[in-house]
């Protein structure tokens, strides 16, 4: 009886074990929220991104795991939306890299002025060991980030005058977005940066709080700004990537197989969402230039780029000049 007992309790740790992995094999049925701060205009890049993560993750598992999209800051806004994640009270949110800064400061570097000389150039890096290395910082911060998303190159759109030199944003009044190197950009320029939230800048503009921001084209066309200014310059000052977030808490809460087709969704909706964006914005520019709106391509750009020398000397210390180092690397061997 002794000489038989050791191998019944193998062949049990065996079966035991084959149902451990079935189990985490198995995908199970899961509903999820997801929110962003944009509107839920089709063409919006945040809800567009979105959308085909819901729809991927849909077809790869199967139907069981759903995400329902919360649009126009419904969950709160993206500073509440992170702050959520990192606690586990929001399970995911698509969020622009800059709201991300003030939570994880390497993430400045991304948006470190005129960084990117094009998408392309910008994916490349941002899918490259650079890009994973602020998804690591991200991941130690609470948040699991999934994949880049394209938030296209923001611009200036005003009411006053078309921008072509620094000179022309002189005194203007811009909206900023609430993170300090934005803020500091413009008064490199010599503007008068005014922070405000985003569901507070169409009436600003409308009533002449401010007179101008700057926003990716997809954005000003599906919130039609073009309306309410009539100039756009095209100056591409800004990147701003997109990343598909989810809280560590849930995250974790999934198996490895869910884990595994997670990732696959997320990248499958990046790449449907960057190559809309990439196809389509030249079509809305020229859309809105024959509803009126005023294009300016003549930029004066090493103008611009001359004055950025304080701000990358002083992010430079707070992001680490060997992370901006490394970006500006990847970026001249991208091209």
């Amino acid at each position: 009886m002794k000489r038989t007992f050791f191998p019944l309790l193998a062949a049990a740790a065996l079966l035991v074990t084959a149902f451990s992995g079935a189990a985490d094999a198995e995908i199970r049925t899961r509903n999820l929220q997801l929110g962003h701060a944009l509107s839920n205009n089709p063409n919006d890049n945040y809800h567009m991104l979105s959308v085909a993560f819901s729809e991927s993750l849909k077809k790869l598992s199967g139907g069981k795991i759903a995400v329902e999209v919360f649009a126009s800051a419904q969950l709160g806004n993206e500073r509440e939306m992170i702050e959520g994640e990192k606690i586990g009270t929001i399970e995911m949110a698509v969020i622009g890299n800059a709201s991300l800064a003030p939570f994880v400061k390497q993430c400045m570097v991304v948006d470190l002025p005129f960084m990117f000389p094009n998408s392309p150039a910008a994916h490349k890096v941002l899918d490259g060991p650079a890009g994973q290395k602020l998804f690591a910082a991200m991941e130690k911060n609470g948040i699991k980030p999934l994949a880049w998303g394209e938030g296209g190159f923001r611009h200036l759109i005003n009411r006053l005058r078309p921008v072509k030199t620094p000179g022309d944003i002189a005194g203007m009044k811009l909206r900023a977005v609430e993170n300090p190197l934005f803020i500091d950009t413009y008064k490199a320029l010599d503007s008068n940066p005014t922070p405000m939230a985003w569901p507070e800048t169409f009436t600003g503009l409308q009533q002449k709080t401010i007179d101008g921001l700057d926003i990716p084209i997809t954005v000003i066309y599906t919130n039609k700004f073009n309306e309410i200014a009539d100039y756009l310059s095209l100056t591409a000052h800004f990147y701003n990537a997109l990343v598909i977030t989810m809280s560590n808490q849930v995250w974790k809460s999934f198996n490895a197989e869910e884990q595994k087709i997670i990732l696959q969704a997320a990248q499958e909706a990046s790449a449907t969402q960057r190559k809309f964006v990439m196809e389509n914005e030249q079509k809305f520019v020229d859309d809105m230039a024959g509803k009126g709106l005023n294009v300016n391509k003549d930029i004066d750009f090493p103008a611009f780029q001359s004055k950025m020398g304080v701000v990358y000397t002083k992010y430079g210390k707070e992001i680490g000049q060997d992370m901006v180092d490394m970006f500006i690397k990847a970026v001249n061997d991208s091209k």
